[in-house]
């Protein structure tokens, strides 16, 4: 009887590590701030950056809104690259269309590679009414990649009503209406129906003493040292 052998086979196969892109690997280009709230009819601007995670020397994106609530007034230079293709091109590239809600051709290369984080163009908008309007990239590329081998991050703008009433000031220290000592001090502060009281600016004046109201900022106190015996009247205003 013959005898039976089985045949054996063996495969032998090397595993090598796959590897895996991740956020960390992708050049991100992106709108900052990311989520803003203007009042109707101020001007304001959104910076578009990048943050490359490899060097690049190129980059081009469009840019989309709500026309009922923003209108777009210019496309500048955020100085990231140094060839601004809408100074190169006769006649200027970057088109804006406030009927479509439309920004296109932003693009800009350079003569080095970059590697830091910068900002590619700088977008001024004026919100016209009320209401949310969503700021996307679209189209984007970086160095000849594109989504979904690079971020892409987008942003907000919030519109509110208009503000027209001015900051309410309160004074929360000051001298009695009749002293016998030449130091004094005062403190206040101030709220408003919509700006925030860490952004009210003040500006103050102690008349009979001072000559001329203080430069605005946020100084919220005062104090005058070896006044002379006299009448004075403090005055403050805000702004926001």
């Amino acid at each position: 009887m013959k005898e039976k052998i089985g045949i054996c086979v063996a495969i032998i196969f090397i595993l090598t590590a796959v590897g895996t892109v991740s956020g960390e690997d992708l050049s991100i280009i992106d709108i900052s701030p990311q989520e803003k709230t203007v009042s109707v009819g101020s001007t304001f601007t959104l910076n578009i950056n990048i943050t490359p995670a490899e060097p690049i020397s190129a980059a081009a994106c469009n840019v989309t809104f709500d026309p009922a609530i923003l209108q777009a007034l210019d496309v500048s230079n955020g100085g990231m690259f140094d060839g601004w293709w809408d100074d190169v091109v006769p006649g200027g590239l970057i088109e804006i269309n406030n009927t479509a809600g439309k920004i296109s051709y932003i693009a800009a290369t350079s003569s080095y590679n970059v590697t830091e984080e910068g900002t590619f163009a700088i977008i001024t908008f004026q919100a016209i009414s009320t209401g949310i309007s969503y700021v996307n990239i679209e189209d984007a590329t970086i160095h000849g990649k594109s989504p979904p081998d690079i971020i892409v991050i987008n942003g907000s703008v919030t519109v509110i009503e208009g503000d027209t009433t001015p900051p309410v000031i309160t004074l929360e220290d000051y001298p009695a209406s009749v002293i016998n000592y030449r130091d004094v001090h005062f403190e206040w502060n101030a709220t408003d129906d919509v700006t925030a009281y860490q952004n009210i600016l003040f500006s103050y004046k102690l008349e009979g003493h001072d000559s001329s109201w203080s430069s605005w900022g946020y100084i919220k106190q005062k104090d005058y040292y070896n006044l002379d015996a006299g009448s004075y009247t403090f005055r403050i205003k805000a702004k926001d």
